[in-house]
């Protein structure tokens, strides 16, 4: 397994800031966005790329787990059960979210991360990948709990991070979420940092969030594609021409309607 420099996919250096991060990231996705680059399975897999580079990078926590992985990522990988000198012993290591429906890429869905990101970042913590002398008492097993986030078409597309609140242990507990880029309807959610409080037995419970995508006034969403009617005059339709919209991204398109067409043609 190759070792990934996710700050290289998106040609930063570790000094980068946050804000950079986020730029170089949309610079790229749009440069190797699958919608211009149809056809292009190369275009693709870098897309790829800069979404599971900016999984980690665009996180905080992830990003500092990643940074401090650095040249010890082999031992990692090759530390065997029942190690007691391995270097991540006891290490939380978790990202905001997992689950068979998460997207890799805008609206594509159905593709996984690499497998370094699935053997570093897939949810697991080093005590549960490896056993130790120095196990912590479980809780019985509690029914996971799971509440539904309404998001936005535009939260949808570009990614976004909200607060939510559970109730876990007797009490409400919050938590930052990032919602990836491109979650589909009824995706589920896996959510990190709840259910434990300090010097009580690890609890057993999971927390889940379900996306639901509200309603937008102008597109429609259907699988991986977006639909929009637009009003064109009847010279246009018999004669043809140009129409501009503008995309979810609020960027302007202009769309050639070829001379003949008909009521609810869709392009």
């Amino acid at each position: 397994m190759k070792f990934k420099d996710y700050y290289k996919t998106l040609g930063l250096t570790k000094k980068a800031t946050n804000a950079a991060v986020k730029q170089a990231y949309r610079k790229f996705a749009r440069k190797y966005h699958p919608d211009v680059n149809q056809g292009n399975t190369r275009a693709e897999a870098k897309f790829k790329e800069i979404g599971e580079a900016y999984e980690v990078l665009g996180n905080p926590d992830n990003r500092r787990k990643y940074d401090d992985l650095g040249a010890n990522w082999r031992m990692y990988e090759q530390a065997k059960p029942g190690s007691q000198g391995h270097p991540f012993t006891g290490s939380n290591w978790k990202v905001d979210f997992r689950g068979a429906n998460t997207p890799d890429n805008i609206f594509a869905g159905g593709e996984t991360f690499s497998d370094f990101f699935n053997a570093f970042f897939s949810g697991q913590t080093a005590q549960g990948m490896y056993d130790t002398t120095h196990k912590q008492k479980t809780r019985p097993q509690q029914p996971p709990s799971e509440q539904t986030i309404a998001l936005t078409l535009e939260e949808a597309f570009h990614g976004v991070t909200k607060r939510v609140t559970f109730l876990g242990q007797g009490q409400t507990q919050s938590v930052e979420v990032r919602i990836p880029p491109g979650i589909n309807e009824g995706a589920k959610i896996r959510v990190s940092g709840l259910g434990q409080k300090p010097d009580t037995p690890k609890t057993n419970q999971e927390f889940y969030l379900r996306a639901h995508l509200e309603k937008h006034e102008k597109f429609t969403r259907k699988g991986s594609n977006l639909y929009l009617s637009v009003k064109i005059p009847l010279t246009t339709a018999i004669l043809g021409g140009t129409v501009s919209f503008d995309n979810v991204n609020s960027r302007s398109l202009q769309l050639t309607i070829p001379a003949g067409t008909q009521v609810g043609q869709v392009f």
